[in-house]
């Protein structure tokens, strides 16, 4: 039996970190987790009932990047684990209004939202093509978007750079499906509605919704782990609740 090799980025606390539990309890991936707080992915390999390997890394960062390529090679070196995907979900929101937001704030998150994902995946995508993945050849890139980022939603004051950068990354997902499709590459994008995390703190002050990072997170690991052959190259808006 093949154990699936997946990585989850910004799995360091929120909507992250229960992806990564629910992939490696529920689903028995071997769950690779990076992000720039090791104490707490510590924890989170601590805490879980599953296989978690920790891989500290900023995304924006090329010898980071390579950096988890290289504990992807030596995880998969055991002839049963296979390279499945990648949950893109590490993510920065600067709230300010339009006129205030400098230039700085406008590159940061471009690096962190849109060329952080797209640069990940060009250094993965040779082990993932290649890949067995679930052992019959499908892989599986999920790029975690914004309803802020889905054309025709509701928009809101102080969000525009995030929500640019997050329909950026959609429309990267439905790319990655086109050019790595025809090597059993699955990618999507959701749009994921209001969720009680410290971001949604940081954008809306005092707002608070029904929906839980816990329930988000193993929602989206049931997705990604096994919905992945229903959908391909689509943008998915998964709103229970939008601010305002």
């Amino acid at each position: 039996m093949s154990t699936r090799v997946s990585i989850v980025t910004g799995a360091s606390r929120g909507i992250g970190f229960f992806i990564a539990k629910a992939l490696a309890e529920d689903f028995g991936h071997h769950v690779i987790v990076t992000g720039r707080n090791v104490t707490r992915l510590e924890d989170l390999a601590n805490q879980t009932q599953g296989t978690i390997t920790v891989a500290p890394a900023d995304i924006t960062s090329e010898q980071d990047r390579q950096s988890i390529h290289s504990v992807v090679d030596t995880v998969c070196q055991h002839s049963d684990h296979h390279f499945f995907g990648i949950v893109h979900n590490a993510g920065l929101l600067i709230a300010k209004p339009f006129n205030e937001l400098t230039e700085q704030d406008w590159n940061h998150q471009w690096q962190v939202n849109v060329l952080g994902p797209a640069l990940l995946t060009k250094t993965l995508a040779g082990a993932l093509t290649e890949s067995k993945g679930d052992g019959k050849g499908k892989k599986h890139v999920v790029a975690i978007s914004s309803m802020g980022g889905y054309q025709g939603s509701k928009k809101f004051p102080t969000l525009s750079a995030y929500s640019a950068t997050k329909a950026a990354v959609a429309s990267l997902a439905e790319c990655w499906a086109e050019e790595m499709g025809p090597h059993g590459v699955h990618s999507n994008a959701l749009c994921l509605g209001a969720v009680q995390t410290d971001m949604l703190g940081e954008a809306f002050p005092g707002l608070t919704v029904d929906m839980q990072p816990k329930q988000m997170g193993q929602w989206i690991a049931n997705f990604y782990s096994e919905q992945y052959t229903l959908f391909n190259g689509k943008v998915l808006p998964v709103a229970g609740h939008d601010p305002g």
